[in-house]
């Protein structure tokens, strides 16, 4: 019997013993409800036969969630509580002689000596499917963990020294933790209380209150940027009425604007009918940054045929098109001429 014919067979059998969990649960509901709403409250507390009933019913359906635990988690702990339930059902609903209740009494004592002595209950779960031959060294923390050793062996865990856990990520419908241990996390925590000490000196602030400090430059940061776009709008828009309105081609360049400013400049230029077609250039690492704009024609053929003739790249909507070109001013100028087919006014 292969490996792979082995995983097949597992997983087939988990997956009948999930769909009898989900039968169970069912069930268990079904009879909760129905036993709940079927009780009677006056023969409950005045009829001990009655009584004893509902108790077994109540015994069986515990008993059954206590099986579906013991399904699904694969530790002996699900399969002893099932146990000690169904010997105690028997001792307190059933009839039982005084041999059965002495023999019921030893086999749940029995049960809890296996429970505490006879088997770690953390080891009891299936971490992996690899098969583990010859002898494995365990290692336990009391109350923390036990498992497989699989690492350098020491012989305390003073020995590994401190602990730094550096970052938590789900994976594989688990937990990937990140850890440094020892001198590596003493240097870690060394390293990041220099950047904090660095940190504190370029802000001026106390290392304690640097989250206030950063928080507070942020603030300040959005007032400028906001600032700033007010500034660019005004300078937009006396650039812009300083240009005469036409049905010319328009291109203008303009130093120092990011790609959405210069979208912003282009769309003014646009919407105030300064030109047929609006190209709006800004200098960038190689070459330029462009934006396209017409309220008439489309700019996606436009810059198609730009972007063949200059290097260029870039997309957008047929009133709009924004991308780059790696090619000289002059290059641009020209290319831009002939493609638009009229008298091209500049400016800058």
């Amino acid at each position: 019997m292969n490996s792979d014919f082995r995983d097949k067979l597992s997983n087939a059998a988990t997956v009948v013993e999930i769909t009898l969990g989900m039968v169970i649960l069912i069930a268990c509901i079904v009879s909760g409800i129905g036993m709940v709403a079927m009780t009677d409250m006056n023969k409950l507390f005045g009829d001990p036969a009655y009584l004893q009933a509902r108790m077994s019913s109540a015994c069986l359906i515990i008993i059954g969630i206590e099986l579906i635990k013991m399904i699904t988690s694969y530790t002996i702990d699900s399969v002893v509580d099932v146990m000690l339930l169904a010997i105690a059902r028997q001792m307190i609903v059933e009839h039982t002689s005084p041999i059965e209740n002495l023999i019921a009494v030893l086999s749940i004592g029995i049960l809890f000596v296996i429970r505490k002595y006879l088997y770690i209950s953390r080891l009891d779960r299936r971490r992996s499917k690899k098969e583990i031959e010859g002898q494995v060294r365990l290692v336990e923390i009391p109350g923390a963990d036990c498992c497989a050793c699989c690492g350098t062996h020491v012989e305390r865990t003073g020995e590994i020294g401190m602990v730094k856990f550096t970052g938590m990520i789900n994976y594989k419908g688990g937990v990937r933790i990140s850890l440094l241990c020892g001198m590596r996390a003493l240097e870690d925590y060394e390293r990041k209380q220099e950047q904090i000490r660095q940190i504190s000196v370029l802000l001026s602030a106390k290392q304690e209150s640097l989250v206030e400090a950063v928080e507070r430059m942020k603030q300040e940061s959005a007032e400028k940027d906001g600032q700033m776009v007010g500034l660019y709008r005004q300078l937009f828009g006396l650039k812009c009425s300083a240009m005469a309105p036409g049905d010319s081609p328009l291109l203008v360049l303009e130093e120092g604007l990011s790609p959405v400013q210069l979208r912003q400049y282009a769309n003014l230029l646009m919407e105030e009918g300064r030109g047929s077609v609006i190209l709006a250039l800004t200098p960038a690492k190689e070459g330029f940054h462009y934006v396209l704009a017409s309220r008439t024609e489309d700019m996606r053929l436009l810059s198609k045929t730009l972007n063949g003739k200059l290097s260029g790249r870039g997309g957008g909507s047929p009133q709009m098109v924004q991308g780059s070109f790696a090619a000289g001013e002059s290059m641009i100028r020209e290319t831009f001429s002939a493609c638009t087919d009229g008298e091209t006014y500049e400016s800058k």
